[in-house]
């Protein structure tokens, strides 16, 4: 019996504890991460021999629970996490892009537009003008205000990236801490258990984890990662690596120099130009004359560009010009040495490799170059003065030298000496080359130094003279250097006195070496003061007294001719050697090669001059001291060779009886065949891309992210991470800022009224084209309205301009509107600059509502997989009265079987008194 009374107090424990644990359990029904109890009972051990049991034993109180489950719950929570981080993101980028019917970017883009249609219907409205300055200073503005908007949200995200490692940071530290103090208890806790399982699915949202929860062994991992082991943590960090954007210019092979082709020649007058941003640009020109360290020696030393050191000269030219702000320039790959330093092999020309001197995104750039084969080169400039008379002429031809060390004058005297000549000569130069030791051919003509007197010997019709410039007589490649650029002035004059008169005739010779080329200014004035001739062997012409001029005089004092730079025209200026009082008469002529070139009138400055085509005939009116007139060349003169073009202006104010002076100009322009200018642009799979990166680190190895908040914002923030939204927007309006500054650049009007568009595709036409540059650039931080601009343009600038709104086909690639680029000419997705901007607004809301989509599916998932571990773990209040009701019966029937006993106890104590 007093067994009974045990098994019935086993019973009546066992009933109060499940009592209790109901209890408990409806009490935490809202407690997060709590999960329901059940009390383990079993029936107690029987004692050897008997039959009957003992009772019941209480066990432990358990965890309602599936880690299969919650493992993957953690793992569609990651999921959902990531996309809900991402639709965050594109709904504020897609805010920043709003728009409304008066406010926004396309707004303000149609007003550009149209500020462009009114002023090309009045080009000289003020108003208009003022009104096109302010709209386009506006589309600068509004690209910015989006470029600013979509890095205003990366450095929301920055900030939210650094806060969530502090987040998981502090719950890895505070899983530590259960783990410590379950090592203390000596076993784990229902309530640390739970705390450690809602601690996991927290972190969960943030990366993706797994999670090992053996009784003795705890790991948590995120990514391949360790970053909890029992009691030990590795806290996350994060990182950033910034690289910088090296752009190479070199062939597929990445052996040699891409920047001129196989049937690329590299000859006279050929210009590289490397070109930076759109904005910035430096060139080199074949044949010119530079000083640098070639080889890397140490040493300057004067060096004259060719093919075999462009690259090396272009390279000198980039680093020390104000590009070297942004980028530096390397002759091929470099090597590091363990200071940092950086060195390449100069012995030869590598290839280009530019390199930009900020690390990251910050420091992108656009570069470009093109290869100027230029159609038009002037070889040779010459001015022959020729006071002719009796048919015979004194001339001198002065040419410098193709290399600007040495000029030559060549003496013509239009007849051959019977005897000994004796002139006096002055051979001074500005700078002066005092030290110059003149050589004549032929050699029998003798010059000295000290008397300044020249003799000619019989028998003799022309000589010539060379001597050294001031560039040929500079000491060292410094004083050389020192030239560059700096008006350079040669004289020959040759006086003859015959008793108390003179004739005198005189050469001046202006040159100017840019660095680039030699450029020939040839001026040759007369002055003669007697009747007779120069040379004495021409027969002497009786002496004019009076008002009239003598035969063998001119009004005319200089020529000056010289070349449009694309060789399309000359330009002659006429000097006078005094500025007319009356009306005055000359005749002009044209010729070259082939005969007349000259097919339309020459348009004089100042136009009060007149031309009569039928008499060649001028007419100068009075008040004019100097004149100029403009000649087209020959547009049909064959390529490849040399054309002469002359000039002769003859006076015709000569009195009866005499001869007319005439002065001749002489210019040979060689016509090249080929394209003016070809667009290199860099390898791009030899090319590293600037790149900003962000990663997590532990222990300073990379964590691998695959999912979560984290990685959400870790590859929106990661360059080249291949789904970066922010740098993907930006990118677009790079493109469309770049696009658009080449698009109003400059441009070429074709004969059916179409145009050529933007310097890229005018660049590779043989054509001249008009240049405009209303906007500079080639990137939005790098883009500006060049508002200086707008009082220049000239109404078929307008109507190029104007014509832009309407333009469909625009390639927004990067390469212009150059159809000989094969990825222009592929292009499929060309459109008008409206069309893109609506279309860069409906692919972002578009991925918005794509990225919302999926949201809604993995919550869908999410939400599934909760509610299917809710039934299983979640505490049911319905569930748990009926327990507490069924719990309450036991512990009233074990209470009623306690009385039971107790009262037959006291039966039998009663039987036995």
């Amino acid at each position: 019996m007093l067994g009974s009374l045990n098994i019935a107090q086993s019973g009546l424990k066992a009933a109060q504890t499940a009592v209790e644990n109901t209890m408990n359990n409806i009490a935490n029904v809202n407690t997060e991460g709590y999960k329901k109890r059940v009390v383990e009972t079993s029936e107690s051990d029987q004692l050897p021999g008997s039959k009957l049991g003992r009772g019941v034993t209480v066990g432990n109180t358990i965890r309602i629970t599936s880690e299969y489950l919650y493992d993957n719950i953690i793992k569609q929570n990651t999921k959902e996490s990531y996309q809900s981080e991402l639709s965050t993101m594109l709904g504020n980028i897609e805010d920043v892009f709003k728009e409304t019917d008066t406010a926004g970017f396309s707004t303000d883009l149609d007003k550009y537009f149209q500020t462009m249609e009114s002023i090309r219907a009045n080009p000289n409205n003020e108003v208009y003008k003022n009104q096109l300055k302010i709209t386009g200073q506006k589309v600068v503005d509004d690209l910015n205000s989006l470029y600013n908007g979509i890095e205003n949200q990366e450095a929301v995200f920055q900030q939210s990236l650094t806060e969530s490692v502090n987040q998981i940071n502090s719950k890895l530290e505070q899983i530590r801490n259960i783990n410590i103090e379950i090592k203390k208890q000596g076993h784990a806790s229902n309530e640390l258990l739970d705390k450690r399982d809602l601690l996991e699915k927290q972190i969960s949202t943030y990366a993706n984890i797994t999670v090992s929860r053996d009784p003795d062994f705890y790991e948590l991992k995120i990514g391949n990662t360790t970053v909890v082991s029992n009691t030990m943590i590795s806290k996350l960090e994060v990182g950033e690596d910034n690289k910088a954007q090296i752009d190479r210019y070199i062939t597929e092979e990445g052996s040699k120099s891409s920047i001129l082709g196989p049937n690329d020649t590299f000859d006279e007058e050929d210009v590289i130009t490397f070109e930076l941003d759109n904005k910035n640009s430096v060139s080199v020109e074949y044949g010119e004359t530079m000083v640098f360290d070639l080889n890397g020696d140490g040493q300057d030393q004067v060096v004259k560009v060719d093919e075999t050191n462009y690259v090396r000269a272009l390279i000198h030219k980039i680093n020390n010009s104000p590009l070297a702000e942004k980028v530096k320039a390397y002759n091929g790959t470099y090597d590091v040495d363990k200071y940092g330093n950086k060195s390449t092999i100069n012995s030869e020309d590598m290839f280009l490799l530019v390199e930009s001197k900020t690390p990251g995104i910050e420091g992108k750039f656009d570069s470009r170059i093109t290869f100027t084969e230029e159609p038009y080169s002037i070889n040779q400039g010459t001015v022959t003065v020729s006071p002719v008379i009796n048919n015979s002429s004194v001339s001198i031809e002065s040419k410098i030298a193709d290399d600007g060390l040495s000029l030559t004058h060549t003496v013509n005297l239009g007849a051959t000496t019977t005897s000994s000549e004796v002139f006096d000569i002055d051979l001074s130069s500005n700078p002066s080359t005092s030290g110059a030791v003149p050589t004549f051919v032929p050699p029998s003509v003798t010059y000295n130094a000290s008397t300044k007197k020249l003799t000619v010997p019989a028998g003799i019709d022309s000589f010539s003279i060379t001597l050294n410039s001031a560039e040929g007589e500079a000491g060292s490649p410094e004083d050389a250097a020192a030239l560059f650029g700096v008006n350079q002035e040669y004289t020959l004059s040759l006086t003859e006195t015959s008793g108390s008169n003179t004739s005198n005739i005189t050469s001046v010779l202006n040159v100017i070496n840019d660095g680039k080329d030699i450029t020939q200014s040839f001026e040759v004035s007369t002055e003669n003061s007697n009747p007779n001739p120069l040379v004495s062997a021409i027969p002497t012409v009786n002496p004019v007294t009076g008002a009239t001029q003598a035969s063998g005089t001119t009004q005319v004092s200089s020529i000056k001719s010289l070349s449009a730079v694309d060789g399309s025209s000359i330009k002659h200026t006429v000097e006078l050697k005094n500025t007319t009082t009356t009306a005055q008469v000359m005749k002009v002529s044209f010729s070259d090669d082939t005969g007349s070139y000259f097919d339309l009138t020459p348009k004089f400055i100042p136009d009060s001059i007149t031309y009569d085509a039928q008499t060649g005939e001028i007419t100068i009116p009075p008040g004019i001291k100097s004149f100029s007139f403009t000649t087209d060349t020959n547009a049909l003169a064959p390529v490849n060779t040399n054309q002469t073009y002359n000039f002769s202006i003859t006076d015709n104010a000569a009195p009866s009886g005499s001869t007319p002076v005439t002065m001749t100009s002489s210019i040979v322009i060689n016509n090249k065949e080929g394209v003016v200018s070809n667009s290199i642009y860099k390898n791009d799979k030899r090319s590293d891309l600037a790149n900003s990166a962000v990663s997590i680190t532990s222990l300073d190895e990379p964590v691998t992210l695959t999912s979560g908040k984290l990685k959400a914002i870790v590859e929106n923030l990661t360059t080249d991470s291949g789904k970066n939204k922010f740098q993907e927007y930006k990118d677009a309006l790079d493109a469309f800022a770049k696009t658009f500054v080449d698009m109003t650049s400059s441009y070429i009007k074709n004969d059916d009224g179409t145009y050529v568009n933007g310097e890229i595709a005018t660049d590779s036409d043989i054509r001249v084209a008009d240049d405009i540059d209303l906007f500079s650039g080639s990137s939005v931080r790098t883009m500006k309205f060049n508002s200086d601009v707008v009082g220049s343009l000239k109404q078929k600038d307008y109507d190029y301009l104007a014509s832009n709104q309407w333009s469909e086909n625009i390639s927004f690639l990067g390469y212009g509107q150059d159809k000989s680029n094969n990825k222009v000419a592929s292009d499929t997705e060309t459109m008008s600059f409206s069309e893109y901007m609506q279309n860069l607004r409906t692919n972002i809301s578009r991925d918005k509502e794509s990225s919302d989509s999926t949201v809604e599916t993995q919550k869908a998932v999410s939400e599934s997989m909760n509610n299917s571990y809710d039934l299983i773990t979640k505490v049911d209040n319905d569930e748990e009265m009926i327990n507490l009701i069924k719990f309450q019966s036991a512990y009233s029937a074990n209470a009623k079987m306690i009385t039971t006993v107790d009262e037959m106890l006291k039966t039998l104590l009663g039987i036995k008194r």
